[in-house]
């Protein structure tokens, strides 16, 4: 199996890639200046240096439809970023995360290896995202996450949960195909809830069955965002609470099949694949 995006080639099996993200404020993105691109620039570069494979920059609330002017505003910030990172020919591919079409449509040819669309995105969308990435090469990285308020707590919700994914992917690789995208560019990810602890209780025993995905034959992605916004860096008792939970996730996905993992704890993700890959070789 191999995953595409743009002249890069992924084989597997082989260690899990990792993929850590870069947010844009609202605020800043709508200044448009070269300190919020330099600011960007340093946290994709802090990123890939604590063992990012990709970087993905997250566009998620930068497009509000109630701001006049926002939009081309913010896609001026996020070209000037993909321009940025494109130049300094890094090693680590750019994933374009959270983008609306329209935006993706200016910023796939200036650079970004792939894209990877909101968990609520439609399959019927999706199919133009990857519509898209075919025309320009680029991998796609399709994110199913469960409608909000689901509750994960029985078999028969964990069941209904992986059949509404299945689902999902069956259409967006169906999808793809039509749009002229190879399989071989498509990725599919799931994006759960850890937002307290008996979501995240829950959350844990369905990734531990990620391998049920494996059927369609792509890289599967588990995501340990959680919801809402990412912890004050500052906050060591957070920080240490997130990571523990974090290095379960990737136990847990690592043992169900998981190939692909989007962290907010690259380093300590990092560490956790390393060994846990190292005792099952």
């Amino acid at each position: 199996m191999i995953l595409r995006a743009r002249q890069h080639v992924f084989e597997f099996p082989r260690q899990p890639l990792l993929i850590g993200s870069v947010r844009l404020c609202f605020e800043e993105a709508l200044t448009c200046s070269n300190d919020t691109v330099s600011r960007a620039l340093a946290a994709a570069r802090r990123v890939a240096s604590e063992g990012a494979d990709i970087v993905a920059l997250d566009l998620e609330g930068l497009f509000p439809e109630t701001v006049a002017g926002a939009e081309t505003r913010a896609i001026e910030t996020c070209s000037a970023f993909v321009s940025a990172w494109k130049e300094i020919c890094a090693p680590q591919l750019l994933a374009l995360q959270n983008t609306p079409l329209q935006a993706a449509r200016t910023l796939l040819p200036l650079g970004g290896d792939l894209l990877m669309n909101a968990p609520s995105v439609q399959h019927n969308e999706a199919g133009q995202v990857a519509a898209l990435c075919a025309e320009f090469g680029a991998g796609f990285i399709a994110q199913y996450g469960p409608q909000s308020g689901t509750e994960l707590s029985s078999e028969s919700c964990n069941a209904a949960v992986f059949g509404e994914a299945e689902k999902y992917f069956d259409a967006v690789l169906r999808g793809a195909k039509a749009s002229g995208l190879s399989d071989a560019f498509v990725a599919l990810g799931v994006r759960l809830n850890w937002t307290d602890a008996a979501s995240t209780e829950a959350s844990l025993r369905l990734s531990s069955q990620m391998g049920r995905f494996q059927h369609f034959g792509r890289p599967v992605m588990l995501s340990d965002f959680p919801a809402g916004k990412a912890p004050d860096p500052a906050d060591t008792n957070h920080s240490e609470r997130q990571t523990a939970g974090m290095v379960a996730r990737v136990v847990q996905g690592l043992l169900g099949g998981v190939q692909l993992f989007h962290t907010q704890e690259v380093l300590a993700a990092g560490a956790g694949v390393r060994t846990l890959s190292a005792v099952l070789q």
